[in-house]
């Protein structure tokens, strides 16, 4: 790819995940999570291994546009599931898990990317080919493992024991009676958050190539700025749950990226720009799982307001795609 391509292919994803994130997400209460989501990640991991036999332009931006399609209603499934299955203040916690693991994937991809890239001109493959075909068969290996362990809807839940459902359900009901109106304007927290969050995911490998590094080096140091984001991001919710308060932690974080990537423009070393630029990242993360959980807690989980989620991430897949 030359000039722009590059930045027309990440685009295009935004496009169908944007037009599809709401109808997705509706469908989760007409089927079981676990066929509806395994569904779409085996999907998807099958179009990201058929990517590597790509051979031009076209190809890759279909690619892409499938890509869109399958992952539009993973994300926010799994976000209305977790949700279901806990109170306001029990979700913040579980869902930075569930994000951390995103960033342990991220991590683990980093690496793989970088020693895959080694089988360049194996079978008359190119090294990025290699990166696909395997990490999009692993994918389709997790949809399998996902099928046989997302839960269902509480409601649905059949391993419970009646009066265990109904104390569940009960203390649910009892929590999300109290959700307040959405005052705090988390459509735009979400816009803002995520777009700085893309900025550096999506981007960093391509900035860490402009100080000079190899894109081996590079995608190798993605991977402890996601460690160390994930464990302080952990931490903070763990903390933010224990005393019930966001707002504070969600501001913190907005500072720390904001200096960070602050700085990560005023300095000429390049090992203080990576420094700084691991601040960016860590600031993202903090503010990022505690305005989500922000949102699912407004939302509540219902599966009946499983319209209202994405919607309101619909605002950061717009900001995201203004960014290429």
């Amino acid at each position: 790819m030359r000039g722009i391509d590059f930045n027309i292919v990440t685009l295009v994803f935004y496009i169908p995940y944007i037009l599809f994130e709401i109808p997705a997400n509706m469908i989760i209460s007409r089927i079981k999570p676990r066929y509806w989501i395994a569904g779409l990640t085996f999907g998807l991991g099958l179009t990201v291994t058929l990517a590597g036999l790509c051979k031009n332009f076209g190809g890759f931006l279909t690619a892409r546009l499938f890509i869109g399609v399958f992952e539009a209603g993973v994300f926010p499934g799994f976000l209305l599931l977790i949700g279901s299955w806990y109170t306001r203040r029990q979700v913040g916690a579980r869902l930075t898990w569930f994000l951390v693991a995103n960033d342990i994937a991220g991590s683990i991809s980093g690496l793989l990317g970088a020693g895959i890239g080694s089988l360049d001109g194996a079978n008359g493959y190119s090294g990025w080919s290699w990166i696909f075909f395997i990490e999009g068969t692993m994918t389709c290996l997790a949809a399998i493992l996902a099928f046989l362990f997302i839960l269902p809807f509480p409601k649905e839940s059949t391993f419970l024991k009646p009066e265990e459902k109904e104390y569940l359900l009960r203390k649910l009901a009892i929590e999300n009676a109290h959700n307040e109106e959405d005052k705090m304007h988390l459509k735009s927290m979400y816009l803002a958050v995520c777009t700085s969050a893309y900025s550096v995911t999506v981007f960093q490998p391509s900035i860490l190539t402009t100080f000079g590094w190899s894109s081996m080096k590079s995608n190798l140091l993605t991977s402890p700025v996601r460690i160390a984001s994930g464990i302080v991001s952990v931490s903070v919710a763990t903390l933010s749950n224990h005393l019930n308060r966001r707002g504070i932690f969600v501001a913190i974080g907005f500072l720390v990226s904001i200096f960070g990537l602050f700085f990560t423009m005023l300095s000429h070393d390049y090992r203080l720009r990576y420094m700084d630029l691991c601040f960016a990242a860590l600031g993202i993360y903090i503010a990022q799982p505690l305005v989500i959980a922000w949102g699912v807690a407004q939302v509540g989980g219902e599966p009946k307001e499983e319209h209202s989620l994405p919607a309101r991430l619909l605002w950061a897949k717009l900001g995201a795609s203004f960014l290429p």
